[in-house]
């Protein structure tokens, strides 16, 4: 009885390594599935004509756009730029915004800043002119 009660635990055991093992490949399958399902890298060729895309789907003009540093790690690179925007319109800028975070390729709006051309005139309230606005963009590559 002693030798079978010894068994019956020793079978336990192996039971629950099993079950872990089975839970790590399953694990590791859902990874590979989820690193599967990102979006292919957007490179830094093709960075800035996703964002001019982005642009003239919300009626934004790019003025000026400069690369910014990259970085690289085990798991991922990442690039920066900045850019100058232009929209006669607040919702536009917005809808602009709002676009490039949404993005299924990992950008994110680090900074912006910006204001309405007031012709000359100080309340801004009376604003003539398009709003322009300075941003800082970063784009992240998962390494698969």
């Amino acid at each position: 009885r002693a030798r079978a009660a010894q068994h019956e635990q020793d079978m336990k055991r192996l039971q629950e390594k099993m079950d872990v093992i089975s839970q790590h490949k399953l694990s590791l399958k859902a990874l590979k599935d989820f690193l599967a399902a990102l979006p292919g890298p957007l490179e830094d060729e093709k960075l800035i004509g996703q964002i001019s895309d982005y642009a003239a789907r919300n009626n934004v003009a790019i003025l000026n756009y400069a690369p910014g540093p990259s970085k690289s790690t085990k798991l991922y690179d990442s690039s920066r730029m900045r850019l100058s925007v232009s929209a006669s319109k607040f919702n536009d800028l917005l809808a602009f915004v709002r676009t490039i975070e949404r993005s299924p390729y990992f950008l994110k709006i680090e900074s912006l800043t910006g204001g309405a051309n007031t012709g000359g005139v100080k309340d801004s309230a009376k604003a003539t002119g398009p709003l322009t606005a300075e941003m800082s963009v970063s784009c992240v590559r998962m390494k698969k």
